[in-house]
């Protein structure tokens, strides 16, 4: 599970991640950073109730919030960071995009495709 809370007039999001990749942050200028600060392990993993971290960042006008299914990057084969830097790479190669352009190539290209077997 993943959340995020956007102060528009601050351009600040504040989230949080619960075994879930973190969401990324596309900049105007095609930079991307994810937002991991705000991360902790899956709901019921842990035995007893605690808080769960939150976190913020600025933003600038322009940017591009992405969240998405752990599914569209993992790969059993391959360390979580693979699969980050190829979601980075084609949402750099997209980011000046209309926001439903820069979410199709990660799910149409084979090679962002999760692989089964």
């Amino acid at each position: 599970m993943a959340t995020t809370f956007i102060d528009w007039s601050t351009h600040t999001p504040t989230y949080r991640s619960a075994g879930h990749p973190p969401p990324a942050l596309l900049a105007p200028g095609g930079g991307v950073v994810f937002l991991d600060q705000g991360t902790d392990p899956p709901l019921g993993a842990r035995p007893e109730h605690v808080s769960r971290p939150q976190a913020n960042t600025a933003f600038r006008e322009g940017a591009t919030l992405v969240m998405r299914t752990g599914g569209l990057i993992e790969r059993r084969t391959e360390d979580l960071d693979v699969g980050l830097a190829r979601l980075a790479d084609s949402l750099q190669g997209h980011g000046r995009d209309h926001p439903e352009v820069v979410a199709d190539p990660p799910l149409g290209s084979p090679e962002h495709r999760p692989h089964h077997g």
